[in-house]
């Protein structure tokens, strides 16, 4: 079975001692480094387990929705939760940017679809700020979507 957490020794800054090291690679696939802050070989090894059996358990497979049903899904979750202006506003740019790329699956958005709604937005004289704006919107709605993870279903 592949070892999703690795464990590695690193020096101190004085270079006369070290600390234990965990590296891994989260579901959403960003690396990340934690300093375990001990010496401890045992303590370490018995963190890096614990740290593989949570990522295990953890492990789903990606949810497949179109945008539409995405969009539909986080505005609800954000109901109550921000000003009514505020969600007709995020609908309003939901919308734009279905109308933009297409009402393609979530886990098929690209780089290159936000470039392409900056264009489709300054194409529709709005201004820079607005602009920026929206991407924000939507930005924080793909985040928030990411953090919630496998809470979907």
């Amino acid at each position: 079975m592949k070892q999703l957490v690795r464990l590695r020794m690193r020096p101190s800054r004085d270079r006369k001692s070290f600390r234990y090291m965990l590296d891994y690679v989260n579901r959403g696939g960003q690396c990340h480094q934690i300093s375990l802050g001990h010496a401890d070989k045992r303590r370490a090894e018995r963190q890096r387990y614990e740290r593989e059996l949570e990522l295990r358990v953890n492990v789903t497979g990606p949810i497949s929705m179109r945008l539409t049903d995405f969009f539909q899904d986080s505005l609800m979750r954000t109901k109550g939760q921000v000003r009514a202006t505020t969600l007709n506003d995020a609908a309003r740019t939901m919308r734009d940017f279905i109308e933009c790329v297409g009402d393609i699956d979530v886990q098929d958005v690209r780089y290159e679809h936000g470039e392409r709604f900056i264009q489709y937005c300054l194409t529709r004289n709005l201004t820079a700020g607005t602009t920026t704006k929206k991407v924000k919107q939507l930005k924080r709605g793909f985040q928030l979507a990411e953090d919630r993870g496998s809470t979907w279903e």
